[in-house]
């Protein structure tokens, strides 16, 4: 291959790499009617409670993007004694600021307090895989991607200039690792997102069966607030497993999923 092709096909692959990090960036979060939000906001510090979550709530099914109005809707929900409506409100305010320390306190808050409590029996490198994903938004995943393929593409395109040819040296192959990371990071995050898809469970107690028909036995039951994970769908029924190992089916009306996409 001479030169002159392998650099169109290297400027071809660095500027696929640059439209993947803009697309990933641009992906910025909507402003909500501002008039509302503080209307809301008013409301809450008045505690009036229960119009200040249904304007949180409705802003935050136009703009379903915004940390902050997740925040302050699951504020709200527990005030209200809603327990399951307020943890998975923080729940979705973490997909969109995951380090937040104070969504993340008080959700630990919320899920001390729940009646119901399950062993986490996974190893250790599970529960930590989870927790370091669940650091991460889907947006950052995706420009760290992004920024590992470009330097990639660099990596393979200056040699052309200041060596005359592709030559795969040490920079080169720790840019290749690099991008395998990247890759599988990317890989498990999006099934985290789109295969096993966190819920939490929202009726006060729920059975789970053996089966999705009313007509299987009960294997188990859960308590509002709990977090399941789900990964298949029937008319109607949810496959759920939990972190002690259980796993069963759950009418859909009794969970609802984190990231509702």
């Amino acid at each position: 291959m001479g030169l002159k092709k392998s650099s169109i096909l290297c400027f071809a692959g660095l500027f696929a790499g640059v439209l993947f990090v803009c697309t990933a960036a641009a992906a910025a979060l909507p402003a909500p009617d501002n008039a509302l939000f503080e209307k809301a906001n008013k409301l809450y510090y008045g505690e009036k409670y229960a119009e200040a979550q249904k304007i949180y709530s409705d802003l935050l099914e136009r703009y379903p993007s915004h940390g902050a109005l997740a925040y302050n809707l699951g504020n709200t929900d527990y005030r209200l004694g809603k327990t399951g409506p307020a943890i998975l409100a923080y729940e979705k305010a973490l997909l969109q600021e995951p380090r937040n320390p104070d969504i993340l306190k008080n959700l630990r808050y919320v899920q001390d307090a729940l009646e119901y409590r399950l062993e986490d029996k996974r190893n250790w490198y599970l529960r930590a895989a989870e927790l370091t994903l669940q650091r991460l938004t889907e947006q950052e995943v995706a420009l760290v991607l992004g920024l590992a393929y470009l330097f990639f593409m660099l990596g393979l395109l200056l040699p052309l200039f200041f060596r005359g040819g592709l030559r795969f040296g040490s920079v080169q192959k720790v840019l290749t690792v690099v991008l395998a990371v990247a890759l599988m990071l990317y890989a498990a995050k999006r099934i985290e997102m789109r295969v096993i898809r966190d819920a939490i469970v929202m009726a006060k107690k729920a059975d789970v069966r053996y089966g999705p028909s009313e007509g299987d036995r009960i294997a188990f039951k859960l308590g509002e607030g709990l977090k399941v994970y789900v990964v298949d769908r029937r008319e109607g029924w949810s496959r759920i497993f939990l972190t002690n190992g259980e796993d069963g089916w759950i009418k859909n009306d009794s969970i609802a999923e984190v990231n509702s996409k």
